[in-house]
């Protein structure tokens, strides 16, 4: 392993043009050491002739086919497994840095909190609509304290948000899809790791209409099925006053969410509590 070594890990399916600006946008990247670990579920050879475009001249990347797919999230696992840097960074191959010192604003921030995560405030481009989205240091403190409270609000993004030590790793659960990185989260918080905020936009996300995050909002069974999970997994070792807590926010937002929510409090109750 490498001091400072950045390993930048790029979870690929079937997409090339933002993965395109994602790569071009960390090779842009001063003042920090890095390596491009590129792991490819598609089911085309689009990525692997566009990552032989920069294998040619660049001896940063990596790139690993993946056969069969492994599907998300054990595509981040297997990338992170091929990590030799002493430094994690996601990046989702719809996502990109915006300056070139977006790698080293956040290493600088966790050398001098070495046993944290770092995550940033980012940009989202929903149809060529752009949103910032900031946190605050009263939100990370709250957090700090209670990380389950990201079950009712993730305040720190998708895994493209954060920086963390090889030696806080902790496996993606493949059980979830939509709450895997709320889960992540949780789990190392919880494991003394404190969350640092950087309040500077330092990456792009990407939404459009066939990507992860809309096939799971419209998903109803699998949204109920996640947030039973998570209850099961962290509230329920709390007290019950805070479990009631939990269960009327959880029970609000997704009424307000799914399409069926007929006999959603009962549904709720049976898998938690009884499943």
């Amino acid at each position: 392993m490498q001091n400072n070594l950045i390993s930048i890990c790029i979870p690929t399916y079937n997409q090339t043009y933002y993965l395109k600006k994602a790569i071009d946008s960390v090779y842009i990247q001063q003042q920090v050491e890095f390596e491009i670990i590129i792991s490819d579920d598609s089911s085309t050879q689009d990525v692997f002739e566009l990552v032989k475009q920069y294998e040619t001249f660049s001896p940063k990347i990596k790139y690993v086919k993946n056969k069969p797919s492994l599907g998300s999230p054990e595509n981040w696992n297997y990338a992170i497994s091929l990590a030799q840097g002493e430094y994690i960074k996601i990046l989702h191959h719809d996502e990109y840095f915006i300056s070139n010192f977006s790698l080293k604003i956040m290493l600088d921030c966790i050398l001098e909190n070495p046993k944290s995560l770092v995550f940033s405030a980012s940009k989202s481009i929903n149809k060529g609509v752009e949103k910032d989205f900031y946190s605050s240091s009263e939100l990370v403190k709250r957090i700090n304290l209670q990380p389950e409270k990201l079950i009712l609000g993730n305040i720190i993004g998708g895994p493209s948000a954060v920086l963390f030590h090889k030696s806080q790793i902790k496996k993606f659960d493949t059980k979830l899809v939509w709450l895997v990185d709320i889960d992540f989260y949780i789990s190392l918080l919880k494991n003394k790791i404190g969350l640092v905020y950087v309040d500077k936009i330092l990456y792009t996300s990407v939404i459009d209409n066939h990507n992860l995050t809309n096939q799971c909002i419209a998903d109803t069974e699998m949204l109920i099925r996640e947030y039973t999970y998570l209850f099961k997994k962290y509230i329920k070792k709390l007290t019950y006053t805070k479990q009631i807590f939990y269960f009327y926010h959880i029970y609000k937002y997704l009424k307000s969410t799914i399409k069926d929510s007929k006999f959603l409090f009962f549904r709720m109750i049976k898998k938690i509590y009884y499943v």
